[in-house]
């Protein structure tokens, strides 16, 4: 049972405000025409959502999801935050907030790929 008082509904509920937020924003996005968005918020449906459809939960989605966070990913969370806390105290505007988190996503969505091929080496 989650207790936070970000959690929606009763004590019962299983899906985080900030969660439906996220997933909000990235439809957004979908309907302005950035690509993609309707798969990110379908991994974000089956990762918070217990009624998720079915053929989601047992699709690609789920199996992602389904997994523990990798400790590449955790680091990945750790790096975004410290990200977010320089932008805010940098109070970068709009165009220097988007160059600068458009690299961090790409060095994040190739870090766990990255770590799996150095340690082949």
């Amino acid at each position: 049972m989650r207790s936070s008082p970000d959690w929606l509904g009763d004590e019962d509920s299983t899906i985080d405000i900030r969660e439906i937020s996220l997933m909000t924003l990235v439809r957004d996005l979908g309907v302005d025409g950035t690509p993609l968005c309707d798969e990110f918020a379908e991994m974000i449906l089956v990762d918070v959502a217990d009624d998720a459809p079915e053929y989601l939960r047992a699709g690609a989605a789920g199996e992602l999801m389904d997994e523990p966070a990798t400790e590449a990913e955790q680091t990945a969370a750790r790096i975004l935050s410290a990200v977010i806390m320089y932008a805010r105290e940098a109070q970068l505007d709009d165009a220097e907030l988007f160059a600068l988190i458009s690299r961090l996503a790409r060095y994040i969505s190739r870090f766990e790929s990255y770590v799996a091929e150095r340690s082949l080496d």
